[in-house]
């Protein structure tokens, strides 16, 4: 989670936080064939496409924060 949005979130109470975020960040971030990259900017596609620009604008700072501002991901 830390390598997609720049930070390490503390735990919150209770199992479902925990299990949300190990299902996204270790299975589904992880897995093999794209990049945390390219991954991202299929979401930010998928986000603009929706029309849900405050979570895109989230999902836009993290890589600024990682430093990826070269788009080398």
């Amino acid at each position: 989670m830390s390598e997609v949005y720049g930070f390490e979130p503390g735990d919150l109470p209770g199992d479902f936080y925990g299990i949300t975020v190990d299902r996204l960040f270790a299975d589904t971030w992880e897995r093999d064939g794209l990049s945390v990259c390219d991954r991202l900017l299929i979401l930010l596609g998928s986000l603009a496409a929706q029309g849900v620009l405050d979570i895109a604008e989230i999902q836009i700072g993290a890589p600024l924060r990682n430093g990826e501002r070269d788009g080398g991901g």
